[in-house]
């Protein structure tokens, strides 16, 4: 197996030389073939002129040879052996042989000639048959105006074998100085070839050293933009990319006091972050600690009244007030174990059909007692049809923009609206309270994020709903959004896909 050329003056050598040599090899083979052809055509021109010369004085030994048969066999004699014959005879016009002479065996025999001659018309015929020529030549007799050569005048056949040997010698000196010629111009076109491939891989090879030179740390090494125009260009794009790394290098103490600088607002962040966290941790042990001081109170006045023989009657609103608080109590507690639930990745969807009727149905159950709080008029505008989606979800996020909207809104209205715009399902709340400030809008899907009043009062609560809002409406894929113009109402929406796909059943 011949080694593969690695460099690039190699393999332009070796495929320019491989279509040179194939060219060679096929004009030598062209050549030969006429060559050779042409030859053997001359030498059989010249064994029939030959052969008709000795037929032209044979004429006076065919019309004697049936009595003197030395003559013909004289002439015989005279003619084999002598420029390549190899073999002569001669026959009379009815085919009878006058006399043969042959230099070895059968070689009459080979030619098979037609002794009859119908169809050669009083021409000489030829043939060539391994490595012999067959010639027959009519004779022709002589008459007081000359030779006759009408078909009638045809007095014999003179049979001749010559050798094709001095052709052959001929041709095989001729393919032995194509093959030398061939030889000589192969060499001489690798030789251009490799020097001209020289020419053209120097500016690559300087390239390369540039390029080592860089490596081993010389970074001021360029390279020299010379030679054809695709190595200008490799020299000029390697230029480029040196340069834009130098640049890099010179900027890189900018990116490092930039890097510098993002670390420290991350670090403002999550200073901000902790801020928040403790204002939660003080809003959570208030909120909590709220209503099970209620509870207590309440529970007290219970067992105060239930001591000293009150009627169950009197003991109902301090129940009523209990279970009102505990509820409370629980509802918080539940948002903050939702939002836990779906930070770790627990919350998995349970995807089913889900009427928008039905769904319209529980949010004025659930958010009826949520309007009433505030003395808030609640109006729901919902289409007709289904969704497939999760119904728990979707549920807690119209409950939880019901809920803040309510907590905005005193004495006013509440609009929710269910709509279903071809493949997706928006879920809008507008309610007409005191709106968001533009500078908090960004900030009220976060968690803990609990906005204030104009007149400086807290909303109670823990600041979740709308971060829970947030997170299952990106389970579900969707999208969600506020307008708020500040003292003229809010409206927040949620939209969410009709249909899921096919992967997001899988995981359901």
């Amino acid at each position: 197996m011949l080694p593969h050329p690695t460099t690039i003056r190699a393999q332009m050598v070796f495929a320019i030389g491989s279509i040179v040599l194939a060219v060679i090899v096929v004009l030598v083979f062209v050549t030969l073939f006429f060559a050779q052809h042409q030859l053997y055509e001359l030498g059989e021109r010249d064994v029939k002129d030959r052969v008709e010369t000795i037929a032209a004085r044979a004429g006076f030994a065919v019309i004697v040879g049936a009595d003197s048969p030395d003559v013909a066999k004289q002439l015989a004699n005279e003619s084999t052996g002598v420029n390549g014959i190899l073999a002569t005879e001669l026959t009379g016009a009815d085919g009878d042989r006058l006399a043969s002479l042959e230099e070895s065996a059968n070689l009459l025999d080979a030619c098979q000639y037609d002794t009859n001659h119908v169809d050669t018309g009083g021409a000489t015929t030829s043939k060539r048959v391994n490595g012999l020529w067959c010639v027959a030549a009519p004779i022709f007799k002589r008459t007081n105006m000359g030779v006759c050569t009408a078909s009638n005048c045809i007095v014999g056949h003179l049979h001749v074998v010559a050798t094709t040997a001095s052709v052959a010698a001929v041709v095989r000196r001729l393919i032995g100085a194509i093959l030398f010629m061939g030889a000589v111009l192969l060499a001489f076109a690798l030789f251009f070839l490799w020097k001209v491939s020289a020419k053209i891989s120097s500016p690559l090879r300087d390239i390369v050293l540039v390029m080592r030179r860089f490596a081993a740390g010389e970074r001021d090494a360029r390279a020299d933009e010379h030679g054809p125009e695709e190595a200008m260009t490799i020299s000029r794009v390697y230029n480029e990319l040196i340069e834009a790394q130098e640049e890099q290098s010179r900027n890189l103490e900018n990116t490092v006091e930039q890097r510098t600088q993002q670390l420290t607002e991350a670090t403002l962040k999550a200073q901000d972050a902790e801020r928040y966290k403790t204002i939660f941790m003080a809003h959570i042990s208030h909120d909590m600690r709220t209503p099970l001081h209620v509870i207590r109170t309440q529970a007290t006045d219970i067992m105060n009244e239930l001591e000293f023989g009150g009627s169950p009657e009197r003991a109902r609103p301090h129940v009523e007030v209990i279970i009102h608080q505990s509820t409370e109590l629980a509802y918080r507690v539940q948002q903050v174990l939702e939002l836990t639930r779906g930070d770790s990745g627990h919350g998995n969807l349970q995807l089913a059909p889900l009427s928008i009727d039905d769904l319209r149905g529980e949010l004025l159950d659930k958010a009826a007692a949520l309007a009433k709080q505030r003395r808030n008029k609640l109006v729901i505008l919902a289409d007709t049809g289904s969704i497939w989606t999760d119904a728990d979800k979707v549920l807690q996020i119209a409950t939880n923009l019901i809920e803040n909207a309510c907590k905005f809104t005193t004495a006013g209205t509440v609009e929710v609206s269910l709509k279903l715009q071809s493949d997706i399902f928006r879920i809008a709340v507008t309610d007409s309270g005191v709106g968001i400030p533009s500078d908090q809008i960004a900030h009220i899907w976060s968690e803990f994020r609990q906005a204030q009043l104009n007149d400086g009062r807290r909303i109670s609560g823990f600041g979740l709903g709308l971060a829970i809002v947030r997170q299952y409406t990106t389970m579900l894929g969707g999208q969600f959004g506020a307008e708020s113009e500040e003292g003229h109402g809010a409206t927040v929406w949620v939209e969410l896909p009709a249909k899921v796909s096919a992967a997001d059943e899988v995981r359901a």
